[in-house]
This record gives structure tokens, C-alpha cells and sequence, in this order.
């Protein structure tokens, strides 16, 4: 008797376990699901600055799921005084309310972060719906929404393809790591090292569409954008703070008349400060673990001494750009983006000790 309630009880639960589904599909019937959204200056007709924001809006079926067959999106816009007002703008012209709980992306144009993007970051880390997980990129050379406009492969949604761009090409090239809002926030805010962001252009491809690239870092100096470092230099800047987790380098030896192509595939940076008569000097220590994925016909490759003589003419080629960017970085913007006063102050706190910013410091 025990064992048949037993099977009977069971079996109610599996099947309550197959026949379970959403029951609330206001999300989808009632709402617009924001994917992205685009911040740009522009101007009204008296020539008042205005700020436009652009909303990426998926639509679904309710009978599909997730980003696949029966989604698609489109762009909706408003401009006004501020970033609160454009958005609300937005809500009083839509025949839904505007849903932004699956946000992934924020995109700002060149000209509103160089106006301070505190702001903005604010208004999204009081916003119950929005999550501050949500990735930010800089627009440069171009509208922030035209980002949004151009032609995606891989999905119809293009703010989530901007958002899984950044992870893949950001960690097998080691041209920009992605940004969170949360991560930018501490930046701005801790005052002991520079915020920097992946920044986008629009450019045309091989079929003769615009199409968005990731070109590099974008740097700030406190919460306003001050400059930009290019893609060819922004792995060395991520070497330099220890932040470069695995890319491949192109570059021409010595030894070799053709490009040598080679993996980084585990990297660690440690700083030293040595004390000098004129003040201190950082020295910086790179350990990488590299392996060779293209090697050109002339280049000696057949003894143990060859590949020494590859690895130390690698290491030359690291250090003399590591340094070059280091120096130019800090010369032209005058912002700490490699994170060396924090990493000092916990080995040399005493040493540091009256430096207030990172601006004092450099």
C-alpha cells in the first residue's frame, strides 16, 4: 500500500515537472525588451545641446524563446535636456513600457564622454531594472547610435553582438577587455587609478557594408574622456597592468625579412620601485608563456640555440613597446590606466604616502 501512494505521489510530480511553463508572459506581450542603448549630443533647432538616446527594442513571439527565431529589433529615439528625459521621452511615445531588465550594453559617443559620463552611469546605478553588469563601449569617428545600425552575421540584435564581440576578440587578441558599469563606476570614484573602456568605429568591409570594429581603449581622465589608444598599442598597455590575459602578436625579427606570428597564451606582470637620487624608478616584470604559430621560411628554427635567440629578440620587441606605450600614454593624458599607484601603495605604502592622486604621482 505504501509503495503504490509512494509510485502515485511520484508520479504527480513528474508530471507536474513536464507540464510546468511560463505562466507571465508580460515581459514579451506587454513590454519592450531593451537590449542597448546609445548616448549622443545633438542640437535642437535654436542650437540648444540636446542629449539623443537610442533604444534598441526586441520584439518576441510567445511561442519562441531566447534570441532565436521570432526575435528582431529595432531602433527607437528621443532627444532632450538631459539623459532622464530623453528616456522618458521615449516611454510617452511607445505603445509599451520599456523593459530593461535584459539591457546589455551602453554606448557612448566621443562627444558625451568627453563631457563626463558620471552622469549617465549614475542615472543606470539607480534604476532598479537596469543591471550594472551591463558592458560600456565609446563610440569614436561616429554616431553612438549608428553603432546600432550597422549590418550584424551572427545575430539580429546587434547590442548583444557588440557585448560577445568584446569577450571573444577582446580575450584571443588581447585588444580590449570588456567594461562593466560597475567596474567603471569603482574607477571613477576609488580616484587611484584612470577608467578605460573598448571603443568602436564604423568602417567598411570587404562587401562594402559599414561595419563596427573593435580599434582599442578608450582613456579617461576622472569620469571625462581624454584620449585613445589604438588596438596595435592597446595590448601593451594591458601587459603593462597585468590585465592581458592570452593574444597574438605580429611583428618582424631581426633575424627574419617576414612577419612572425606568435600566441601569448599566460602572462604576469609585477612592479618594483627602486629609489633613485632624483626620486624612483618602476621597473616592470613581465613572465609570459608564449608559443609560435606562424613561423616565415627564412627565420633559423632548428636548434635550441635558434629558438633562444627567437625568444630573446620576442622579449626585446615586448619590452621596447611596452615602454614606448607606457611613456607616450602617460606623457600625452597624464592618467595612470596601468593601475601602478594601487599596486604600489600596497607594497610601498609608507613611500607613497603623500600622493593623493595618480596625477601627482606620474
Amino acid at each position: 500500500m505504501i509503495k503504490r501512494i509512494f509510485c502515485a505521489v511520484f508520479c504527480v510530480l513528474i508530471f507536474c515537472g513536464l507540464l510546468c511553463g511560463c505562466y507571465d508572459y508580460s515581459d514579451i506581450e506587454n513590454e519592450l525588451i531593451v537590449a542597448g542603448m546609445a548616448f549622443d549630443i545633438t542640437e535642437s533647432e535654436n542650437g540648444e545641446q540636446l542629449y539623443l538616446v537610442t533604444a534598441e527594442v526586441v520584439t518576441l513571439n510567445s511561442q519562441s524563446s531566447g534570441q532565436g527565431q521570432g526575435s528582431h529589433s529595432a531602433l527607437v529615439q528621443n532627444a532632450d535636456k538631459t539623459p532622464l528625459a530623453a528616456i522618458r521621452g521615449i516611454m510617452a511615445c511607445s505603445s509599451k513600457k520599456l523593459f530593461f531588465g535584459h539591457c546589455k550594453l551602453i554606448v557612448l559617443s566621443s562627444q558625451v564622454a568627453q563631457k563626463g559620463i558620471a552622469p549617465i552611469l549614475d542615472l543606470v546605478f539607480r534604476d532598479r531594472e537596469i543591471r550594472l553588469l551591463m558592458d560600456v563601449i565609446v563610440a569614436r569617428g561616429c554616431k553612438a547610435h549608428e553603432l546600432l545600425s550597422v549590418s550584424t552575421v551572427m545575430s539580429s540584435i546587434k547590442s548583444y553582438e557588440i557585448v560577445q564581440t568584446v569577450k571573444t576578440v577582446g580575450k584571443q587578441y588581447g585588444t580590449a577587455p570588456s567594461v562593466n558599469v560597475n567596474e567603471l563606476l569603482n574607477s571613477i570614484y576609488n580616484g587611484s587609478y584612470a577608467a578605460k573602456a573598448p571603443f568602436f568605429t564604423v568602417k567598411k568591409s570587404t562587401d562594402g557594408k559599414d561595419s563596427y570594429f573593435l580599434d582599442g581603449l578608450a582613456v579617461f581622465r576622472n569620469d571625462e574622456l581624454c584620449g585613445f589608444v589604438s588596438s596595435q598599442n592597446s595590448s601593451f598597455c594591458l601587459l603593462a597592468s597585468g590585465e592581458f590575459e592570452s593574444g597574438t602578436m605580429t611583428c618582424t625579427l631581426p633575424a627574419s625579412s617576414f612577419p612572425f606570428t606568435f600566441n601569448i597564451t599566460d602572462s604576469s606582470t609585477n612592479i618594483d620601485l627602486e629609489r633613485t637620487d632624483g626620486g624612483a624608478e618602476l621597473t616592470l616584470k613581465l613572465d609570459l608563456t608564449v608559443s609560435f604559430t606562424e613561423i616565415p621560411d627564412d627565420l633559423p628554427f632548428f636548434s635550441e640555440k635558434d629558438t633562444d635567440l627567437i625568444v630573446d629578440q620576442i622579449s626585446k620587441y615586448i619590452s621596447d613597446n611596452v615602454f614606448e606605450v607606457v611613456k607616450d600614454t602617460i606623457d600625452r593624458y597624464g592618467t595612470d590606466i596601468f593601475r601602478f599607484l594601487p599596486k604600489l601603495l600596497t607594497v610601498y605604502p609608507r613611500y607613497l604616502s603623500g600622493f593623493d592622486s595618480p596625477e601627482q604621482f606620474l
